[in-house]
């Protein structure tokens, strides 16, 4: 995705000894041959080498996770092995534990999301629909503090800095993801949404923003973090959620279901339900992504095809917005 730029045959030729160089760190060799595989077809279309060297640090980013990863949990289980039956685990131990499990499928979700979210300058190009509702706001530019809960690679949170505004931090859960966004230069941490906003002053940002997270939550903890996103915002302030739109039957019926991690699928009217009865105001649905027109050529039925997909709704996405009075 990320080589699909041209290059002269110069620049190629660097790139190549530059993977011959890369590929010579930590990799058993089925790893190696797959990556050089792929590199040869993927340079047929060139690609500058700043974006190379990105996607190839994303690559080291999974191993190093994953052999970290591997080390920290055998080190648990031998110290528990040690310790049982004369001594019980802490608290603390269990804690430790329980952490290092939730972070096993980091680098799968990298690379689900590099597959099926798109590139940077795509999710980007879809963000800036939301610039003028900021714009909007009563608030000054320099003063906007701004919250992405979920920020994933970050590109709102660059696409935010690229216009302008500063004062904006993103939090994930994913620690490669949130590797990757540190080194674009985003201010991002790793931590869950409900404990960092626990730890937030009253009013005190003035946007809250979350972009495919919300289908990810139970509905306590969903509940639970549109209270306290009310909580911390300053009065005037806004949140929006995007998320995946049911209406369109492709999504309710199937695309919703690519995400192994989605939960439920929130219909418009629910979401906007929701924001209402925990006190949010002036509450729109902003419907985003129509579905492009399925042409069936051989049959002609490109008409009744295309009535049927979008019987409903053509829009693929939607966006909650709501306000702080």
């Amino acid at each position: 995705q990320e080589l699909n730029r041209k290059s002269d045959n110069k620049t190629v030729k660097e790139i190549k000894e530059w993977i011959e160089q890369e590929l010579n760190r930590k990799s058993d060799n089925k790893t190696v041959k797959e990556i050089k595989e792929w590199s040869e077809q993927q340079l047929d279309t060139k690609a500058t080498q700043k974006e190379f060297e990105l996607y190839l640090k994303s690559i080291n980013y999974a191993k190093e996770y994953i052999k970290l990863s591997s080390e920290n949990l055998q080190n648990l289980i031998d110290e528990a092995k040690k310790r049982l039956p004369h001594e019980k685990l802490t608290p603390q131990d269990l804690l430790t534990i329980t952490k290092e499990d939730e972070h096993k499928f980091d680098a799968f979700y990298v690379k689900f999301e590099d597959k099926f979210r798109g590139t940077r300058i795509d999710i980007k190009g879809r963000l800036t629909v939301y610039l003028p509702y900021i714009e909007q706001l009563q608030f000054k530019k320099d003063d906007i503090t701004l919250l992405d809960v979920g920020c994933g690679r970050g590109e709102w949170l660059e696409l935010l800095q690229e216009n302008g505004y500063h004062k904006v931090k993103g939090l994930d859960l994913n620690s490669i993801m949130v590797s990757q966004s540190q080194e674009f230069g985003l201010a991002v941490v790793q931590s869950d949404v409900i404990e960092y906003l626990s730890s937030l002053k009253d009013e005190s940002l003035s946007i809250i923003t979350g972009f495919h997270i919300i289908e990810h939550l139970p509905f306590e903890i969903l509940m639970h973090m549109f209270q306290e996103s009310l909580r911390v915002l300053k009065r005037g302030g806004m949140v929006i959620f995007e998320t995946p739109n049911p209406e369109n039957l492709l999504v309710g019926s199937c695309n919703f279901y690519t995400d192994p991690t989605h939960i439920n699928p929130i219909p418009p009217t629910t979401g906007e339900f929701l924001l209402q009865d925990i006190g949010f105001v002036n509450i729109r649905i902003l419907r985003l992504h129509p579905l492009r027109k399925v042409k069936d050529i051989e049959n002609n039925n490109s008409i009744i095809i295309n009535e049927i997909i979008n019987a409903y709704s053509k829009e693929q996405d939607y966006a909650i917005i709501g306000y702080k009075r």
